[in-house]
């Protein structure tokens, strides 16, 4: 939840190292980022609920992410992070 409400650099910077994609400059306008970050805190916030079970879910999440690097993600932190992605 840090990372959407904050958007600290060191976010940016590792998952741009992560993907490694090329310079690729969409245009994100400021009603897509506000969206962006509103969808991702309420997400976060459900998986950090579902995580007061026994249930360990936000380590699975995020390890397959890492593994998988699907590219929703790339596009979720470009559009959280606006022009500065």
């Amino acid at each position: 939840m840090y990372v959407v409400v904050k958007r600290p650099e060191w976010f940016r910077r590792l998952v741009r190292g992560i993907y490694a994609y090329p310079d690729d400059v969409d245009f994100v306008t400021a009603a897509e980022t506000r969206a962006a970050r509103i969808k991702s805190f309420a997400s976060l916030l459900l998986l950090f609920l579902v995580d007061i079970l026994p249930l360990p879910v936000t380590p699975v999440v995020a390890f397959a992410i890492i593994l998988s690097r699907p590219a929703w993600f790339y596009r979720t932190a470009r559009r959280i992070y606006g022009q500065a992605a």
